[in-house]
């Protein structure tokens, strides 16, 4: 039986309908930043040999509810593993920081990877439902499962981010690096090194 990978699809976050509607405003259209191929749009095909990945998508990614993601992913639970690999990248791994941290998850946890992590709001998204109590107390089972990723150069959730949430989950392995930004490039090498090696 492979060991499982779990990935959610990406998304944003507005206050409102009405900063919604200000946001999509706002928002210009790049064809390029569109088409441009990023790592975990080739993860499945970087890992298929050795483990078997889930790609489960959320409802409205761009007005993302909390209460909706928690139905939406407590149907995936159940054709999970125990001993999966969680992997969250940018403000949506706050949602399994909250859902880890309120509930309790039926299956074992073999790591938790946090790629570039916001834990407030940034310019760009609001956590808004997806808030969550940075002490993580429930959270701290994981705590020696977790790894963290971040760039120093992140030029979309700052480094500032990194250093609060490193100071709540002192246990975690934290990995920094210095030229990766938003981790948004199509591949991401240490990652799927560090995946390789666990067994």
């Amino acid at each position: 039986m492979k060991q499982q990978v779990i990935r959610i699809h990406w998304w944003e976050v507005e206050e409102n309908y009405v900063d919604f509607n200000d946001y999509l405003e706002k928002l210009q259209y790049n064809p390029e930043k569109e088409n441009r191929i990023k790592w975990w749009m080739t993860l499945k095909g970087d890992l298929w040999d050795s483990f078997e990945v889930f790609w489960p998508e959320m409802p409205n990614k761009r007005y993302a509810n909390y209460n909706h993601w928690k139905i939406m992913f407590e149907k995936v639970i159940p054709y999970l593993n125990d001993d999966c690999i969680l992997i969250w990248h940018s403000l949506w791994w706050a949602f399994i920081l909250k859902y880890l941290n309120e509930n309790n998850f039926s299956k074992k946890i073999k790591k938790i990877f946090l790629i570039s992590s916001a834990i407030e709001d940034i310019p760009w998204d609001l956590i808004w439902t997806f808030n969550f109590d940075i002490n993580l107390k429930k959270f701290k089972k994981y705590e020696d499962k977790t790894v963290l990723f971040h760039s120093i150069d992140d030029d979309v959730v700052p480094f500032s981010h990194f250093e609060k949430l490193s100071k709540s989950l002192t246990n975690s392995e934290q990995i920094i690096l210095n030229w990766r930004k938003h981790f948004t490039e199509s591949t991401f090498p240490e990652l799927i090194e560090y995946i390789n090696k666990i067994k």
